[in-house]
């Protein structure tokens, strides 16, 4: 009953960092501008930061809900691994679903890159990623 409490109140916390905002699930690339002085979209047009800004937008709205499933996923297992004795099934279970939506994501973030590249071949894709539940060297 608790692990199903802390779901819950996490996946409400967790929302509320994905709306857009600078929220620390999406780093410092969120919000207006992206970080454009720092170096993130080096020397592109403005059309083309533009145009990879309107993508950026497009990409987080498309992935959204499977961000929260992996999300909530990941603090279910995270719940089960803490108990003294976890159950090694569900923990395996929960852990396969937590690679399946990881590599779910990880080919929507893959796709976008293309997309990204397309518009802008300088793109820097070194800094694309999905923040701290994965995917390297990524930012966000």
């Amino acid at each position: 009953m608790l692990a199903i409490l802390a779901v819950v109140g996490f996946s409400t916390i967790a929302a509320a960092d994905w709306d857009g905002g600078s929220g620390h699930m999406m780093g410092p690339m969120m919000g207006s501008g992206w970080n454009h002085g720092n170096g993130y979209y080096g020397d592109l047009t403005a059309e083309q930061i533009s145009k990879l800004d309107q993508r950026r937008l497009e990409f987080f709205k498309a992935t959204e809900g499977l961000r929260r499933q992996l999300y909530e996923k990941e603090v279910v297992l995270q719940a089960e691994l803490t108990k003294e004795n976890p159950d090694n099934g569900k923990a395996a279970q929960l852990q396969s679903e937590v690679s399946k939506l990881r590599s779910d994501l990880d080919q929507k973030r893959l796709e976008f890159e293309i997309q990204a590249k397309k518009i802008a071949p300088n793109f820097n894709r070194g800094h694309m990623g999905y923040g701290p539940y994965g995917g390297g060297n990524c930012m966000w």
